[in-house]
């Protein structure tokens, strides 16, 4: 089966070498790698070349955006369409974004073309991501979720969503959509070791307030947010993230912010929501 794998990468020369060593030992091959270099001011996009020159299947986009901080978000997506522009149309069975700072066993790939090869239904998979000890036997038992660090699409299913949407909450919006069209999400019991430790950025109050916004326009209601602001205060920074959280959604409620999405996708999420809160699945 062909595939495509695109991986927006800056500042990424500690680990990089991990991800680009764990492709060069697939079994099975990429009909091309896009790594998409999104202005890294270190060794990052010398790294990526080194291998490009070595492996054909290999390419390198270079994007100067020098100034801006680290790729998260709608940024990486940006990113992530600028390499998706150079795959032709209808040539491969699924597309794959993967982050580079990850590093997985040579017959990963082999596995997610099976996966996708045993069941038609399936259109999003992906192994599971390690970082602690206790993480895989904790996320294989867990809710399917394929964390946006690993995405497998197959084509139909890419094509049906309508790829990935350049906004705040894109990861996580790909996997419900394609369950209210009917697909199926699927975690592949393969530990995929992730080394970068999380971003500051994903601790920042930004980044709560960012998310009120990002479910406002997601359409998910205010007895979901209130709960969801009672949650955060658990964990740091406390209160603090939760009144951030809840000054984005009630600000964009305020302001009516454009929704992301129509009713009847709208419908499903907040219903998705409600289940794994009924059923404690946070």
């Amino acid at each position: 089966m062909k595939y495509y794998v695109i991986t927006p990468a800056k500042n990424e020369e500690a680990y990089i070498r991990l991800t680009l060593d764990s492709m060069a030992q697939q079994t099975l091959k990429p009909e091309k790698w896009i790594i998409v270099d999104d202005g890294s001011t270190d060794n990052t996009g010398k790294i990526v070349k080194e291998y490009a020159d070595r492996f054909p299947w290999i390419a390198v986009m270079t994007l100067d955006n020098k100034g801006e901080q680290r790729s998260y978000g709608s940024k990486v997506i940006r990113a992530f369409n600028k390499g998706y522009a150079n795959v032709p149309a209808g040539d491969y069975g699924f597309i794959v974004k993967l982050d580079a700072d990850l590093s997985f066993p040579p017959s990963y790939f082999e596995y997610i073309a099976k996966a996708f090869d045993a069941d038609p239904k399936v259109g999003i998979c992906g192994g599971i991501i390690v970082e602690n000890e206790g993480d895989f036997d904790m996320k294989v038992a867990r809710h399917p979720r394929v964390e946006g660090a690993l995405k497998a699409i197959c084509k139909p299913c890419w094509d049906a969503i309508g790829g990935f949407v350049e906004e705040n909450g894109w990861d996580g919006l790909d996997l419900l959509h394609a369950q209210y069209l009917g697909w199926k999400v699927a975690n592949i019991p393969v530990p995929v070791k992730h080394h970068r430790p999380e971003a500051a950025e994903y601790k920042s109050l930004k980044f709560f307030y960012n998310n009120g916004i990002t479910h406002y326009r997601q359409r998910n209601d205010v007895w979901l947010t209130l709960v969801r602001g009672a949650f955060m205060m658990k964990k740091k920074p406390y209160i603090s993230a939760s009144m951030s959280y809840l000054r984005g959604y009630f600000g964009s409620w305020i302001r009516r912010k454009p929704r992301l999405v129509d009713k009847g996708l709208g419908k499903f999420i907040r219903t998705y929501h409600y289940q794994r809160l009924f059923s404690f699945k946070r």
